[in-house]
């Protein structure tokens, strides 16, 4: 199963990659396996990622639409801002695993992270709390297999979001 996971890459120029580079992390549920690309006229690339159609413009790396979700792209890219793209909201249930400097954000296994709904109530947790470590520290594996189990977990956890799409 995919993990329907949206990365946005920020390279800030020369130098180290601890303060030059950063990501920032979204996962959408419920997760399909599903990942696939278009061109269409005048220059512009329509993706498909588990049933969310996002429409990116190639001149010039950013998102003109994505579907079902309500979104806000900076200006400029800088490490101040986060990765530049902010979901304001969604249609969809998503994780924001926020940004860091220097790696993916799923790494640091401490570091809060929010499940949103399509009602904008949020839950708070942790990487540890849905990533399993074990086998590779810097590549973690999402914890639930099926987002029925993601589910029967945030039932426990985040007993205020609505996560009726993933049972």
């Amino acid at each position: 199963m995919s993990d329907s996971s949206l990365m946005v890459f920020n390279s800030f120029g020369a130098g180290p990659e601890s303060t030059t580079t950063g990501a920032r992390e979204f996962m959408f549920f419920p997760r399909k396996q599903s990942l696939s690309y278009t061109t269409v006229d005048g220059g512009l690339l329509r993706i498909e990622l588990s049933d969310i159609h996002f429409v990116m413009d190639s001149k010039n790396s950013r998102f003109t639409t994505i579907e079902g979700i309500e979104f806000s792209l900076a200006q400029s890219i800088d490490p101040s801002n986060k990765g530049g793209l902010e979901i304001l909201s969604s249609q969809k249930l998503f994780l924001d695993l926020g940004f860091k400097l220097g790696n993916a954000p799923r790494v640091q296994q401490d570091r809060k992270v929010y499940f949103q709904d399509k009602y904008a109530a949020t839950c708070e947790l942790l990487n540890s709390d849905i990533f399993d470590y074990t086998a590779d520290k810097y590549n973690p594996k999402f914890k639930f297999p099926s987002d029925q189990e993601l589910g029967q977990f945030l039932k426990l956890r985040c007993a205020n979001l609505d996560i009726s799409s993933i049972l």
